[in-house]
């Protein structure tokens, strides 16, 4: 493999933004690369007319620099009929030293942190706020309409505008969770109960620990004081495997009301149920998966230790007495602002606030109906909606506004958990730490093994791979009677519960590519071809067929990039490049006709494969630059179906994914494909730590970015490419701790 790469380069599009236009590179450029481009390219492009108005015999500004090393490196130019070809050798050393040379003038121009627009909650990071004010999990803004979204997340804050049918939502959405979180005449009794495993247990505690063998049972009675939703949590982990949980099942008076799976991670996890008044028994049970149909043999042993477990409630007066946790308003309505805004009020902002609850007293209102006004008023407050970042005269050498502790608390904390900082962030802010790099990579190490995290796997591995999409797709049911809507859950099930595995292990990045192993449950291991599985938990599953693994063979990416029919190569290629190589293709030009049209007129249209379909098309010169990488790609997975399933024919015809890349490696059949894009890894991790950016930034990457986001792949390759590697480096990259000023553009 050559170095570099044929898709190395950042896409043009995403670089043409940032710092302002410069001059060509320095005088190693000129004596380096001025005689290749004199040589193999000016004929074309110079003269009075050059093709495509690029004059590569003039001096051009970095932005149009890139663009000539994305087409020089995936050999889109010189083009292959060119009176003269570049050889190469000669390639390499272009690419090489145009990348050096935009190497050296991006470390003598002023750093470039970019500019974020006021960002509003999205609706995930709504319904997360909330529920960490209120310690209610009521989800609210899935009455929104939905978010737009922005270079493929809803987290850009561009694309976050607030229209005002969703600024009735979100008067309406406060009015309603002050409804749920609050009790008008004060909260009942609560019931507040913990017990130690050990003390009713005849097992012998280690360290504080007993065994929960399976089918045992631990059992107290409690006295309910009123009906109502309460929460059981128990503080247990799973010793056997790292593949499997251990199941808790909840009884209320001998009868199974509620599940908790329970990770090799010690921890605390829960479950909320409704319960009538009375003295109820309350038992924890650890129980055989019901995923396994109670199949003995193929039963996980797992080993389950417990701690304790513990019921609280009635829910609603729990989150009551979290709000008025004093007696004075001013002291209730301070903190509950300080969290909600996610930053230490301004002198005077909470005299207002409390200025609306003394105005309702005065009227004659009750003092929590006075205090719930002051309460209103905050979830409606654009210091709530929308996570501001002011400009302040903290500013380093390079004139950059250095974002407070309280600012980065909250990046954070959106940026891996879609909610506000929890108070180990806030107490970090509070003393000025966070600004310290190495307390950022601590805290991003802890919130990683957190299992709020689980918002990072659902909202970005959700959008970056395309699964949100996959809600609405639909293959035909009679054609692929196996994808069932259980089916289409286990195919996003398999791609979340994969990223997560990486998180939670971390694992190498370059997995998403080469895995020889997958999560899989009874309906996709049917998909899969795969014996002996049964139920519908995914477990990990080890794969010796060395064409499945990886995200370029899971059904749910497989599905999403066909038609409802039939499959597509172009779909497949595409995504490719596009989510696993960062070298989108341009768009198609106008007029082009679909792939069925250009061929329907043929007398062997209805006999011709798909690969003959594409040649035809590829040879209209105007289709021919994009499908040639493209279509190779797509083609390389063709042995599955539309829904993923493994195929050696389509009808009569024998499936030939063999194909070469426009770069010269070959390859015959979807294994040889995956062990071709390894070959790219470092083009893959660009990739990933860029989308990895716009999410966590809110915004494009830019041509100023181009730098740190080498430097997270330089950090992510020394460190085996493992995914704490990626975060660590972002989270202290200089755009993630700096923004641009105001008065810059």
């Amino acid at each position: 493999m050559k170095r570099g790469g044929p898709f190395a380069a950042v896409a043009a599009l995403a670089l043409l933004g940032g710092a302002p236009p410069q001059a060509s590179p320095d005088k190693e450029f000129e004596a380096q690369v001025r005689p290749l481009l004199t040589s193999y390219c000016v004929a074309c492009h110079g003269g009075a007319k050059p093709k495509a108005r690029l004059d590569l015999s003039a001096s051009l500004d970095p932005a149009r620099w890139l663009e000539v090393l994305k087409q020089v490196k995936t050999r889109a130019m010189p083009p292959d009929d060119a009176k003269k070809p570049l050889p190469d050798g000669d390639r390499e050393k272009l690419t090489l030293s145009i990348d050096a040379a935009m190497d050296r003038l991006d470390e003598r121009a002023p750093r470039d942190p970019g500019r974020v627009t006021l960002r509003r909650l999205n609706r995930a990071e709504y319904n997360n706020t909330i529920r960490d004010l209120t310690g209610l999990d009521l989800r609210p803004a899935d009455d929104f309409p939905a978010d737009d979204v922005g270079e493929g997340f809803d987290t850009v804050g561009d694309a976050l505008s607030i229209p005002p049918l969703l600024l009735d939502k979100c008067v309406d959405a406060a009015e309603r969770v002050l409804d749920k979180a609050m009790v008008a005449s004060g909260p009942v009794e609560l019931l507040e109960k913990r017990i130690e495993a050990e003390s009713i247990s005849k097992e012998k505690p280690q360290n504080g620990e007993i065994e929960l063998k399976q089918d045992q049972e631990l059992q107290v009675t409690v006295a309910v004081p009123v009906e109502g939703r309460y929460e059981l949590r128990v503080r247990a982990r799973e010793e056997k495997s790292p593949d499997h949980v251990a199941v808790v099942a909840v009884k209320v008076d001998g009868v199974e009301t509620a599940l908790i799976r329970v990770p090799t991670e010690a921890g605390t996890y829960g479950v909320t149920f409704a319960l009538q008044a009375g003295d109820r028994k309350i038992a924890v049970r650890h129980t055989p998966p019901k995923a396994y149909d109670a199949k003995k043999d193929v039963i996980p042993d797992t080993r389950l230790f417990l701690d304790w477990f513990e019921i609280a409630g009635p829910e609603r007066s729990l989150s009551h007495r979290r709000i008025f946790f004093d007696e004075d308003p001013r002291k209730v309505l301070e903190r509950f602002a300080t969290r909600a805004f996610r930053r230490p009020l301004a002198a005077g902002e909470l005299d207002r606030i409390v200025a609306l609850c003394d105005g309702a007293r005065k009227r004659g209102q009750p003092p929590a109906a006075a205090v719930r006004l002051s309460l209103w008023s905050i979830l409606v407050s654009p210091h709530f909606l929308f996570r501001v970042e002011r400009d302040s005269g903290d500013r380093d050498e390079h004139g950059s506004v250095r974002l407070s502790d309280w600012e980065l608390a909250s990046r954070l904390s959106y940026f891996l958990w879609s909610t506000l900082p929890d108070a180990p962030l806030l107490d970090l802010a509070a003393r000025g730490r966070l600004r310290d790099p190495e307390v950022l990579r601590e805290q991003a190490r802890r919130m990683l093994a957190d299992p709020r995290a689980q918002a990072l796997v659902d909202n970005f591995t959700g959008q970056w791979l395309g699964l949100r999409k996959l809600e609405q797709a639909l293959p035909d049911r009679e054609m692929f009677p196996p994808f069932t809507e259980a089916a289409r859950r286990a195919m996003i099930d398999e791609a979340e519960t994969f990223f997560a595995h990486l998180m939670r292990e971390d694992r190498s990045v370059l997995e998403l590519l080469s895995a020889d192993y997958a999560f899989v449950n009874e309906p996709l291991a049917r998909i899969y071809g795969i014996k002996g599985i049964s139920g519908d938990a995914m477990r990990r599953v080890p794969l010796s067929d060395p064409n499945r693994g990886g995200v370029i063979t899971m059904a749910g990416i497989l599905t999403l990039t066909s038609h409802p029919t039939r499959t597509s190569a172009v779909k497949r290629g595409k995504w490719i490049l596009d989510e696993i190589l960062g070298a989108p293709p341009p768009p198609p030009p106008p007029n082009v006709p679909e792939l069925n049209e250009a061929t329907k007129n043929r007398p062997d249209s209805k006999t011709l494969t798909l690969r003959q379909r594409l040649e035809i098309h590829r040879a209209d010169p105007a289709c021919f630059g994009c499908h040639k990488a493209m279509d190779v790609l797509g083609l390389g997975l063709e042995n599955f179906d539309a829904i993923g399933r493994w195929r050696d024919k389509d009808g009569a015809q024998k499936i030939d994914v063999s194909g070469t890349l426009p770069t010269g490696e070959s390859f015959s059949s979807p294994g040889g494909l995956k062990k071709v894009l390894m070959g790219y890894k470092d083009d893959f991790a660009r990739t990933l730590a860029e989308k990895m950016f716009v999410y966590a930034l809110g915004r494009p990457v830019e041509r100023a970015d181009r730098r740190e986001v080498k430097r997270v792949v330089a950090e992510m390759k020394k460190n085996d490419y493992r995914f704490s590697a990626l975060i660590e480096s972002l989270v202290t990259s200089y755009p993630f701790r700096f923004r641009r000023s105001a008065g810059v553009k």
